[in-house]
């Protein structure tokens, strides 16, 4: 056995380690970051889904000018689909046969997402 052959060392192997202890850490960082961007799409997509839902839902049924007057028709919304958001209507009529409808999608307190549309009556 020739005498210049040399094995690695102690300290050779304790820094490969350090080397793919940091290139693990920085890959699960970066996991992290990435599931917590898909938690944020994914609220604002159900949020949007679900005002659009009401505001379909309102334009279909009929004219209403009293006031809170779709408030009930809102419930008719499935909003199981996704556990959590609860939707709220608000009606403005801003001139004759025409009223700004205003869909706010909850997450328990918090407000998701707000959505505009136009009604026009008969």
């Amino acid at each position: 056995m020739p005498r210049n052959e040399r094995g690695i060392s102690i300290l050779e192997e304790l820094i490969s380690l350090a080397i793919i202890a940091l290139a693990l850490t920085i890959f699960l960082g970066g996991l992290s970051v990435g599931s917590a961007g898909v938690g944020t799409v994914h609220k604002r997509v159900s949020s949007e889904n679900l005002a659009r839902a009401g505001l379909e839902h309102i334009k279909n049924v009929p004219y209403k000018t009293e006031a809170g007057a779709y408030e009930y028709d809102i419930l008719e919304v499935p909003v199981d689909a996704v556990p959590g958001y609860s939707l709220m209507v608000a009606a403005q009529t801003l001139e004759t046969n025409l009223q700004l409808i205003t869909i706010t999608v909850k997450s328990g307190e918090q407000i998701a997402f707000v959505m505009e549309g136009y009604k026009r009556g008969p």
